[in-house]
């Protein structure tokens, strides 16, 4: 329907006792959690994955339901850096991967994937999410690609 607002995005939300609740996107699932146990933003759906990848610009934790892939793109904080090299020259290059950065959470769409494809490397593999705009790598073990494909692709 044109000019219906969009849906809230998935995760907790708050009840009228003080509990949480799951909302996936599109409907309330039977999740609940009680007042008293603090909730995770970030809690994995009941259809949905989380694993481990490594990629560069990426966050170690990607999640993966039959809706779309969640992952945190990392910008550096380019006055971090600049103060970094000021102050520490040399040793700031050796400790690249442990400065610092800013985090932005990204989301892709399954409608919005034109393909996926896993890639054997070596001991682990390689989850090719392609889209109009761009292609996301994420290194992971086989196991967890391969699931992770079967959920955006729905197969």
């Amino acid at each position: 329907m044109p000019g219906s607002p969009p849906k809230p995005r998935a995760g907790w939300y708050k009840e009228l006792d003080g509990g949480h609740r799951y909302w996936d996107g599109e409907r309330w699932t039977d999740d609940r959690a009680p007042a008293q146990i603090h909730v995770e933003r970030t809690r994995v759906p009941p259809d949905g994955m989380r694993f481990t990848a490594h990629a560069m610009g990426v966050d170690q934790v990607v999640t993966v339901t039959p809706r779309g892939l969640r992952y945190a793109h990392r910008y550096p904080n380019w006055m971090t850096w600049t103060v970094t090299i000021g102050t520490l020259g040399i040793a700031a290059l050796v400790a690249w991967k442990r400065i610092q950065f800013g985090s932005v959470e990204q989301y892709i769409r399954a409608d919005d994937v034109d393909s996926v494809e896993v890639d054997e490397r070596g001991g682990d593999a390689a989850l090719i999410v392609a889209t109009v705009d761009d292609r996301l790598e994420l290194i992971t073990e086989r196991a967890n690609a391969d699931a992770a494909a079967a959920l955006l692709t729905g197969a």
